[in-house]
């Protein structure tokens, strides 16, 4: 199970990384994917920083995590991830479902599940003498 979960981790990591890559390096193709049609360089310069810099650390903090098989910073991209899911839930109630809205929210369920099995499988592995990763 441990060789398992890691390997989902660095996929989910993999992942992330390459949509951090299409929202830095082609910001307006990426952009208008996600409903972002008409932006000012200021509006791009959000999209890469605010989307692609969330992307960006998700996906060094789970390709990290699973290099090294450490809990610790499964937290922070679960967290994260569960924000977004939130949003979107949000979302949802007030605006209604868009086109394939269902997409994004079966992805982040599917991630956090990935994240928080992986958690509980290298916590259970872990040295129990007071030494955490």
């Amino acid at each position: 199970m441990i060789i398992l979960t890691r390997i989902l981790v660095a996929a989910v990591g993999l992942l992330f990384a390459f949509m951090a890559a299409g929202f830095l390096l082609s910001t307006e193709t990426e952009a208008s994917k996600i409903g972002l049609t008409t932006l000012s360089a200021q509006g791009f310069a959000t999209v890469r920083a605010d989307i692609g810099g969330f992307f960006a650390f998700c996906a060094g903090l789970s390709l990290y995590g699973a290099a090294t098989k450490s809990i610790r910073v499964l937290w922070p991209v679960a967290l994260l991830v569960t924000l977004a899911l939130a949003g979107r839930l949000l979302s949802l109630v007030l605006t209604g479902p868009g086109d394939m809205f269902h997409v994004p929210i079966i992805a982040e369920v599917i991630i956090i599940v990935i994240l928080l099995w992986a958690h509980k499988t290298w916590s259970a592995s872990a040295p129990k003498f007071g030494i955490s990763r």
